[in-house]
């Protein structure tokens, strides 16, 4: 869900024009691939936590990951918006 608005968000400016446009294209081009590197470590999490055996020595890693993957996937959403330059 948060690639589909990610994604969406130069939908924004598209009434903009001149210095305000640039910007949010100059912003958008740093900010995307910053959400995409987000976005393959949360996949990585997700392996992560399916790769572990499934023993009970690993009930309680598989628990962190398990939090971590969704916490990163909103401080990946925070910090692309974070980087957009909205006009």
């Amino acid at each position: 869900m948060s690639l589909f608005f990610a994604g969406s968000s130069p939908m924004a400016c598209d009434s903009c024009d001149g210095e305000t446009a640039d910007a949010f294209d100059a912003s958008f081009q740093a900010a995307w691939p910053v959400f995409m590197a987000g976005l393959a470590m949360v996949l990585g999490l997700l392996v992560w936590g399916w790769a572990l055996p499934w023993r009970k020595a690993n009930a309680a890693r598989r628990v962190g990951i398990a939090i971590g993957a969704p916490t990163l996937v909103v401080l990946d959403t925070v910090v692309f918006w974070a980087l957009l330059d909205l006009p």
